[in-house]
């Protein structure tokens, strides 16, 4: 993938474009920490390792990776990645990663494990996800575009790409009138949610 991309392109402009991003290598994110000729130095988000790897190989993808509901601490925020003229990177830089809740600090994860799950779309299933809402959790992803939380002490909602389109209430969920339903409701089910 990379060995396309970067015939021919200087290290500055491949240090430009990579440092301080989240790119993949054979198909696990990792963190651009630095670069020295055709050879990164790469950060493992789930053990905090640190290791050199030459881009130009074909396991090394620079495409900037899916988001969508990261679970952090006791919360489900859902990211999106902003369109940016003026930004060249080709990974995933925290500069470029929108939370609609102001208090989400991209800069603060964007080498996380968290992010690194969320990126592979590793959740919870529906069944962890309510026990850990008894637990004292907020809201919980279990997708990458579905999440739930507590509406009340009794109702949980549930929540598609940070909207609110459905409910639980006395065991039974039950989508939301809206334009959109019937697109809505197939992912619904594809994340374990029975309607």
């Amino acid at each position: 993938m990379a060995k396309e991309l970067y015939i021919g392109i200087d290290k500055n402009d491949v240090n430009k474009r990579l440092v301080n991003t989240v790119c993949r290598f054979k198909d696990d994110p990792v963190y651009v920490l630095g670069s020295r000729e055709h050879v990164l130095e790469l950060y493992e988000m789930t053990t905090g390792r640190r290791f050199k790897q030459d881009y130009r190989v074909p396991e090394f993808d620079y495409r900037s990776p899916p988001l969508g509901y990261i679970n952090v601490e006791n919360r489900a925020f859902y990211l999106t990645r902003l369109p940016s003229r003026g930004n060249q990177r080709q990974g995933l830089c925290h500069s470029t990663v929108w939370c609609s809740d102001p208090g989400f600090r991209a800069q603060d994860y964007i080498s996380s494990k968290e992010l690194r799950l969320c990126i592979l779309g590793q959740h919870p299933s529906l069944t962890n996800a309510v026990e850990m809402l008894e637990n004292e959790y907020e809201s919980v992803a279990i997708s990458r575009h579905v999440a739930i939380n507590k509406l009340a002490t009794s109702t949980l909602g549930l929540h598609y790409r940070g909207r609110l389109v459905g409910t639980r209430e006395r065991g039974q969920w039950r989508l939301l009138d809206s334009g959109d339903s019937s697109i809505i409701e197939p992912l619904i089910r594809k994340a374990g949610v029975p309607l």
